[in-house]
C-alpha cells in the first residue's frame, strides 16, 4: 500500500489554496495517495466542492491514533514546524496543518502554478471569470478588513495568530492605505490614460471611493457579501482568477491571494507599502 499525504488546510482561500498545491506536488513526486481535509469555518465558510469540480480525496480530520509524520505549520501559539523541511524519505504517512507554503525538496513556484492550474471551478464561478475582459487592465486587490480594527471579526480576532504573527500584520495594515492606491494608479494613468483597472477588494466602501475617484476606469464584478461565506469565498475565487489575467497588480502586503493570482501567469505584483 502506497503512504499518504495527508494535508489540512487552513485560514483563507488563497492560503488553502496554496498549502493544498504545495502537498500535491509532494505528493506526487514522492509517490504518495493525497488526501485533503478542507473544513468549513470562519475563515472560508466553504467545502472543496463548493469551489472545484476535481476529484479529491477528502477526508474529515487528521489521524491522531497512529503514527504518522506530523508538521504543524500554523501561527497560532501552538508548537509550531513553520521553516520545517517536510521529509518524504520517510515511510510513515505524512501529515500536514497549513495554511502556508510547505518547504520541500520538490516544491517550487512552476509545479505549484501547474497543479493549481489544474483546479476546475464550478460552472458558476468560471462563467463569472467569463463575464469581463481584464486582459488589457492593471489588477488592484485591496484588502483593508484587517489589523486592530477588525479585530471583532472571527477571522481577524487575535486567538487566530501568535502575538508576533498579529504584530506584524498590525503593521502591514497600517501601510495599506487607499491615498497610496490612488498615488499609483494616477501615475499609470499619466502614462496611458486609456487605461483600465480591474478591481477586488474586501469593503463596500473601498469601491465606492474607488469609482468617485476614477469613475469608469473601474472594472469589477458585482459583490454582494462582504464576509467568509460560501458565497462570498465563491466571488473571491472568480475575482482571483480574474486579477491573474490582468497584465500587472497592485496588491496588499502580507497577502496570499495578491501573490497567488500573480504567480498563475507570472505577471508583475507590485505591493503597497512597500513598492509604492
Amino acid at each position: 500500500m502506497k503512504a499518504k499525504l495527508i494535508i489540512d488546510v487552513q485560514h483563507g482561500l488563497a492560503n488553502r489554496l496554496r498549502a493544498y498545491a504545495c502537498a500535491s506536488v509532494i505528493a506526487k513526486f514522492s509517490n504518495r495517495d493525497l488526501q485533503l481535509v478542507w473544513t468549513p469555518d470562519h475563515h472560508c465558510e466553504c467545502h472543496f466542492h463548493d469551489l472545484f469540480t476535481n476529484p479529491v480525496e477528502l477526508v474529515s480530520h487528521l489521524p491522531v491514533e497512529q503514527e504518522v509524520a506530523y508538521y504543524n505549520y500554523m501561527d497560532d501559539d501552538s508548537p509550531n514546524q513553520y521553516n520545517s523541511v517536510i521529509d518524504d524519505t520517510t515511510d510513515l504517512d505524512l501529515c500536514i496543518r497549513s495554511g502556508h507554503w510547505l518547504h520541500n525538496r520538490h516544491v517550487n513556484w512552476e509545479r505549484v502554478v501547474c497543479e493549481l492550474k489544474r483546479l476546475n471551478p464550478l460552472k458558476r464561478i468560471a462563467d463569472l471569470v467569463n463575464s469581463i475582459d481584464v486582459s488589457s487592465s492593471v489588477g488592484v486587490a485591496v484588502r483593508l478588513q484587517r489589523g486592530k480594527s477588525y479585530r471583532h471579526l472571527p477571522w481577524e480576532a487575535n486567538d487566530n495568530w501568535s502575538f508576533n504573527g498579529q504584530v506584524e500584520i498590525d503593521k502591514w495594515a497600517d501601510l495599506t492605505r487607499l491615498e497610496s492606491f490612488y498615488n499609483r494608479m494616477d501615475s499609470i494613468l499619466s502614462e496611458d490614460e486609456e487605461t483600465h483597472f480591474f478591481l477586488t477588494a474586501d469593503l463596500p466602501e473601498t469601491y465606492d471611493a474607488m469609482r468617485t475617484r476614477f469613475g469608469e476606469k473601474i472594472l469589477c464584478t458585482k459583490q454582494i457579501d462582504f464576509n467568509r461565506s460560501k458565497a462570498s469565498i465563491q466571488h473571491a475565487l472568480a475575482d482571483m482568477l480574474l486579477l491573474s489575467k490582468t497584465k500587472m497588480i497592485l496588491g496588499s502586503p502580507y497577502s496570499s491571494y495578491s501573490i497567488l493570482a500573480a504567480k498563475f501567469f507570472d505577471i508583475r505584483l507590485e505591493v503597497v507599502g512597500v513598492d509604492f
